[in-house]
């Protein structure tokens, strides 16, 4: 889905900064050239770390300028248990993967956006969010956690010209989700495209009037 994400923007004829996960020690770096609209900016980032994502916002603006676009599609998965199953490494691994890092990146670039009175902030939440499951305790709390920070984003930016929404899709059709469930209809999943459509939607200028909204993507679920 980061890469449809990506490649749409690139596209559209945006510049595009990109948080890579570290191999190691993470430290930020500029990626070889000049960033185009073409090609975007890469800069290694443990989307959990404070340092790490303050760094990489200040790289990624003296790379690409001043960004007024804020797309949060980082995050993790993992299910299958119980709550009193849950181990508190598993739970605070994803809250801080999906909560913790969104949280990092709208407080670094909500400011700047706020100064110069335009700005689109997206979150990538999920429909168990909305409809939570069993054996998803984890998970499915961490994406409604979300989906409340972008509702209270959404009220205090009222009237600036930024707006917050997110998109809550179900399965996505990815080979990851088709080989962990191989016996499943994938055809009515939700294809990364159109997550990456309606992002760029609620993005664009025509979507100005769209905040603290959740469009939820389901497919054929």
């Amino acid at each position: 889905m980061g890469r449809e994400i990506v490649q749409r923007f690139l596209d559209a004829g945006a510049r595009v900064a990109i948080p890579i996960r570290p191999a190691g020690p993470a430290q930020v770096r500029l990626d070889e050239g000049t960033p185009s609209p073409g090609r975007p900016f890469e800069g290694a980032c443990d989307v959990t770390s404070e340092g790490d994502v303050r760094a990489f916002v200040r790289a990624a603006r003296e790379a690409c300028g001043d960004p007024d676009i804020l797309v949060h599609a980082a995050g993790g998965y993992a299910g299958g248990t119980r709550v009193e199953e849950t181990s508190l490494e598993v739970w605070e691994n994803l809250h801080a993967l999906n909560l913790r890092s969104a949280f990092l990146f709208a407080r670094a670039l909500l400011p700047g956006m706020l100064r110069r009175r335009q700005g689109r902030i997206v979150f990538v939440s999920a429909h168990t969010a909305l409809r939570p499951t069993a054996r998803n305790g984890a998970y499915a709390v961490a994406k409604r956690g979300l989906l409340t920070l972008m509702e209270v984003m959404a009220e205090e930016v009222k009237g600036t010209g930024v707006t917050v929404n997110a998109v809550a899709p179900s399965v996505l059709r990815t080979e990851a989700n088709s080989a962990a469930m191989p016996n499943a209809d994938s055809n009515r999943w939700v294809p990364t495209a159109d997550v990456a459509t309606t992002i760029l939607f609620l993005c664009s200028p025509e979507a100005r009037e769209i905040n603290g909204a959740t469009l939820p993507l389901k497919g054929g679920m």
